[in-house]
């Protein structure tokens, strides 16, 4: 049953959002807000921060097996980063900058809606995963 209703909450909210979200949106990132919609708060595993090397990859997603297990991960463990560190309302407004019909590039999101660049972002999440 939790199981359920986490795929369940994650797919309707894909429903919810799609009138807002281009077709071209980075999936990674949508996926990554869906999952941070519909699974429950965990402690990040120990030793997850160390596999971080980049954001996950729509393409990451699309590889079978244990690299697109790791990439849902990291894009849902990105997206509570994100609302840990500037708020949901932001990631709200990032989701929106990122995906949005009229979207920017992602390093305009990121300065635009957090008021940094990715590689300053990307220090932090990686500072976060580690506690």
């Amino acid at each position: 049953e939790p199981a359920l209703r986490i795929v369940l909450t994650h797919e309707l909210f894909h429903y919810a959002a799609r009138a807002q979200t281009a077709l071209d949106a980075p999936r990674w990132l949508t996926e990554g807000v869906a999952d941070f919609v519909a699974r429950p708060t965990s402690p990040v595993p120990a030793g997850a921060a160390s596999a971080i090397v980049t954001l996950p990859s729509d393409a990451d997603l699309d590889t079978p097996g244990p690299q697109r297990s790791s990439a849902y991960d990291r894009a849902w463990w990105f997206a509570r980063f994100v609302a840990d560190t500037y708020g949901t309302a932001k990631l709200r407004a990032f989701y929106l900058a990122a995906c949005g019909v009229a979207h920017a590039d992602q390093p305009a999101a990121v300065h635009d809606v957090l008021g940094t660049d990715s590689a300053a972002l990307l220090v932090r999440w990686k500072q976060w995963m580690v506690g």
